[in-house]
């Protein structure tokens, strides 16, 4: 009777998480949101938790997918009406790049660094910051990178303040002429600075 019981909530599992995914299209399998990661994790709790609950039945199974959905549906229709509501659950994109420069405050509101920045960029196969006209942070955690130009060899040679030892290494140059050539005197005062075909391109804090 057990593993009948059991065989049943599986079925009942399957069939409400495919329900879900009609309802939410392919936003389950590639969460856009905040809320949408929480209903990934909530509904991978419900599947876990009342399949080996002896104490649940199957129609309390399907109720609580039921209520579930219904709750995620009314929120979905709040947060398209509500622009201030959608605003405080899901958040809005966040531009942490624009006009050549750095928006600071954003990267630090967003708990990411320069270097961080730039290795989502380069995962995106985009070499420099020349290269872009503007980035923003989805609220699904996604970078999103607006090109501008072709492509060119760059180094980092300086991020959040630091040198870039293996970056500067492969430029070919030396950290004390780094700082002469764009005529800072503390490195810390860069936030990050790019060296490309004996040209740089820095931003300050």
């Amino acid at each position: 009777m057990f593993y009948f019981e059991l065989f049943l909530k599986l079925i009942v599992s399957f069939f409400s998480v495919l329900v879900f995914s009609k309802l939410l299209g392919k936003r389950n399998i590639s969460p856009t949101s905040p809320s949408d990661h929480i209903n990934n994790y909530v509904l991978g709790g419900l599947v876990g938790g009342v399949i080996y609950n002896s104490e649940i039945g199957v129609f309390d199974v399907i109720l609580v997918f039921v209520l579930w959905g219904s709750f995620i549906k009314i929120l979905d229709f709040i947060k398209t009406w509500v622009k201030k509501i959608r605003k405080i659950i899901d958040g809005e994109p966040i531009l942490l790049y624009y006009n050549d420069n750095f928006i600071i405050t954003n990267l630090k509101k967003s708990n990411l660094s320069v270097a961080d920045f730039y290795y989502s960029m380069r995962m995106k196969g985009i070499q420099t910051t020349s290269n872009i006209s503007k980035a923003e942070l989805l609220p699904n955690g996604q970078i999103v990178f607006i090109e501008s130009k072709v492509d060119e060899l760059n180094y980092l040679v300086i991020s959040d303040g630091k040198f870039n030892k293996n970056e500067v290494e492969l430029a070919g140059l030396k950290e004390e002429f780094i700082l002469n050539d764009i005529g800072i005197q503390d490195v810390k005062e860069i936030s990050s600075c790019e060296y490309t075909n004996g040209t740089y391109r820095y931003t300050k804090y």
